[in-house]
Parts: structure tokens; C-alpha cells; sequence
């Protein structure tokens, strides 16, 4: 599986830009929020943003790695 810090910049920001209207659309705050509203793991709810935005599924980004749904229980992976 692909890094997501090794993707160029612009395939970053698209992925992520993907996230944002996701969010915004479901009205939730964060990917742990979406995560936790479609009763699904962080790790399953980016896969699936990585396939909406048309890109390589890839790796959980560091700063949302550790995100929680449950309390510390679910790690994203």
C-alpha cells in the first residue's frame, strides 16, 4: 500500500480535500466523527475517500493515524 506522505503534493490535497467534503456533507467534524456515524473503522472510511477521489488507496495520514472512535480502542488500521 502507498504512503500517503510519499504521494505528490497535489494527490495529497486532492484525497484530503475529498475528506473535507465528505465531512462537511455528512456534518461531521473529522474522520473519527464519519467513522463512528457510518459504524465503520477510520481505516475503512479512508479507503473508501482514497476510491471516491479516483486515487491509490494509501495509508492513513500521520496526523489523523491516532484518531479515534471508541475511546482509544480503534486505531485506524
Amino acid at each position: 500500500m502507498t504512503v500517503f506522505e510519499n504521494l505528490p503534493h497535489p494527490i495529497r490535497t486532492l484525497i484530503l480535500g475529498k475528506l473535507a467534503l465528505e465531512t462537511m456533507h455528512a456534518g461531521c467534524g473529522d474522520i473519527a466523527e464519519l467513522a463512528k456515524r457510518r459504524e465503520q473503522t477510520i481505516a475503512v472510511v479512508w479507503r473508501d475517500i482514497c476510491r471516491k477521489a479516483g486515487q491509490p488507496v494509501c495509508t492513513v495520514p500521520r496526523h489523523i493515524e491516532f484518531a479515534t472512535v471508541d475511546g482509544g480502542k480503534d486505531r485506524g488500521r
